[in-house]
């Protein structure tokens, strides 16, 4: 998987960082302001009280939807949403698995039986868990049969598959009109919007909106990163200190279970609320992680798609009708120089990023392979498409204002592949007089 943190642990670990500064007296003023207005993201399942928030980078920061999808992370989109078990395959990494087998069960752990075993293997993190089955071939074997399953264990409890679905910021003051309609007491008084009284967001009473947001975030469940992208990195760490054969480790690795599906098999991301759905393809990304994207583009997994349709940054009341998103012009070259100088103009502006406020905030989503839908379904492909190339391009902007290095490359290959040429100067830090030209060409 893309290179990534647990969002409520990094969460977690700032919170405590924080409280110890109070602690001995480094908290200032200031600080305490920029603190109270971070902005977090959330996905969040109300009905079925599950929580997430965004995986951030490795070098950890408070990631914004517009920054996640330059970054180009995952969040596991497809497992939460996929719909169609019978078209994913559970399969081992290679062969070889013929060089393992289970000896006679000799402790008494070793003898339980499957069904008691398997209880024991879901209360252990990823860690524990292949810390137990390295200790010996008849745990191995029965370690590796459990974790085939836990996929389907995951997905049982942690699906979004559905259920209305939204990521939400936390410095919100509206929802979606949807959400008022399944949770009357999130109505706020004027949900036309707030008067412009003069004072900053923070200042402002609490809402029922945030107010419920609050007491939902508290309640619900958290939902951890399926365990099967884990479990190669697990082995590798614990495998070289328990005492195997270095002859049986390829054998072993071969062993672990991955998810994957069809390349280039269709696949529909579906609003069941709307009866709307996008057309996607089933790929391999960048990191090799097996999910869908949209179509002929590799660049935009679901992960990035579904932030457009679900982020609600929550400062207005009404999301944005696919009708106003075709009337987003995108950016020019020229502005994209701007957005080099100033990351406010562009992707933090909702001139430029028009999903603070996405068409299917708080819907019920699924993803199903393609299938024949009646007259009563609208088809959303051509819009992605349109929207598309615009969005690319403030990602590449966002990715020269704010990243640079690997990210800034990324998305000048992405240009490349489309076929897509511009010339973009700007200064470099380094230099107050001397203006650098980056040229974007097509092979």
């Amino acid at each position: 998987m893309r290179s990534r943190r647990d969002g409520d642990a990094y969460f977690e670990a700032k919170q405590a960082s924080d409280l110890e500064r109070a602690r001995i007296g480094l908290d200032t003023e200031s600080s305490r302001h920029a603190r109270y207005r971070t902005e977090w993201w959330m996905f969040l399942v109300p009905k079925k009280e599950l929580k997430m928030r965004i995986p951030v980078p490795e070098r950890g920061y408070a990631i914004s939807p517009s920054y996640f999808c330059t970054e180009n992370l995952s969040f596991d989109a497809f497992k939460l949403l996929c719909n169609s078990i019978e078209n994913v395959k559970i399969e081992l990494f290679g062969q070889g698995s013929s060089q393992i087998t289970s000896k006679c069960a000799r402790t008494p752990l070793e003898r339980l039986p499957a069904e008691i075993l398997g209880l024991v293997f879901a209360l252990l993190d990823v860690e524990d868990f292949m810390t137990m089955g390295l200790s010996s071939q008849t745990l191995w074997v029965r370690a590796i049969s459990w974790a085939k399953n836990g996929y389907l264990l995951w997905r049982n409890a942690y699906s979004w598959a559905g259920s209305p679905l939204i990521c939400v910021g936390s410095n919100l003051t509206t929802l979606p009109s949807c959400l008022y309609e399944m949770f009357p007491e999130t109505v706020p008084d004027n949900v036309s919007g707030h008067e412009d009284t003069g004072e900053s967001r923070d200042e402002r009473e609490l809402t029922r909106p945030k107010i419920w947001y609050e007491e939902l975030t508290t309640r619900c469940t958290k939902i951890p990163f399926p365990y099967d992208g884990e479990y190669p990195l697990a082995f590798l760490k614990h495998i070289s200190s328990a005492g195997i054969p270095e002859s049986l480790h390829g054998p072993m690795k071969a062993h672990l279970p991955t998810f994957s599906i069809e390349l280039g098999s269709k696949w529909y991301l579906h609003n069941l609320t709307q009866k709307e759905y996008i057309q996607t393809e089933g790929i391999i990304a960048e990191d090799g992680e097996a999910t869908i994207a949209f179509l002929g583009q590799k660049w935009l997994t679901l992960d990035i798609l579904l932030l457009w349709l679900i982020s609600w940054r929550g400062e207005e009341s009404n999301a944005w009708t696919w009708e106003t998103i075709e009337t987003f012009q995108g950016i020019s070259d020229l502005k994209l120089e701007d957005i080099w100088m100033d990351p406010t103009y562009g992707p933090l502006d909702d001139s430029f990023w028009p999903i603070w406020h996405g068409p299917w905030a708080g819907h019920s989503l699924d993803a199903v392979a393609e299938r024949e839908l009646d007259t009563t379904w609208t088809d959303r492909t051509s819009n992605i498409h349109t929207l598309a190339p615009k969005m690319r391009r403030i990602f590449y902007g966002l990715s020269l204002a704010e990243f640079g290095g690997g990210r800034r490359d990324y998305w000048e290959e992405i240009f490349k592949q489309s076929g897509e040429s511009f010339e973009v100067r700007f200064r470099e830090y380094t230099s107050s007089t001397e203006y650098v030209v980056r040229t974007v060409k097509a092979p």
